[in-house]
């Protein structure tokens, strides 16, 4: 994971990772069209290295990177040291919803007698991940939870 986190465009970045403290030139590069989407390993080495202080930013993207494995969208592949940013991330190519709006109302499950429609999505393009995205909201919301 540690390749991702340095390839990571310096606009996702600072919405990912909560930055409270003061970064030289950030608003320089934030504010324009072109360098807000510069790599941070492309960075001038004084602000990566004050954005890299205390590697906070590694627990912000592990826990999203470990909800997407909750959902089934990526895996982790094994572990053998305890580091956060030494792990393999797996993007997977196909995931599968329930779709759980008929479900009766009830708190935190599902009703078990029904029989829910599956729906396979197989992620070859932009377009077939927005509409996971949006199936996946769709369900979310509809469902009587």
């Amino acid at each position: 994971m540690c390749d991702v986190l340095l390839r990571l465009p310096l606009s996702i970045f600072v919405k990912i990772c909560n930055i409270t403290y003061v970064v030289p030139q950030i608003d320089f590069y934030l504010s324009h069209p072109i360098r807000k989407h510069y790599l941070v390993k492309f960075l001038p080495l004084e602000m990566r290295n004050v954005l890299m202080v205390a590697r906070k930013y590694i627990f912000s993207i592990h826990e999203i990177v470990q909800r997407l494995c909750y959902i089934g969208l990526v895996q982790f592949g094994p572990q053998r040291l305890k580091e956060k940013d030494q792990v393999f991330v797996f993007l997977n190519r196909k995931g599968t919803l329930l779709n759980t709006t008929p479900s009766r109302q009830g708190y935190h499950q599902i009703s078990d007698d029904i029989s829910y429609l599956e729906q396979n999505y197989e992620f070859f393009s932009l377009e077939d991940v927005d509409k996971y995205w949006y199936d996946m909201w769709n369900i979310c919301v509809n469902t009587h939870l």
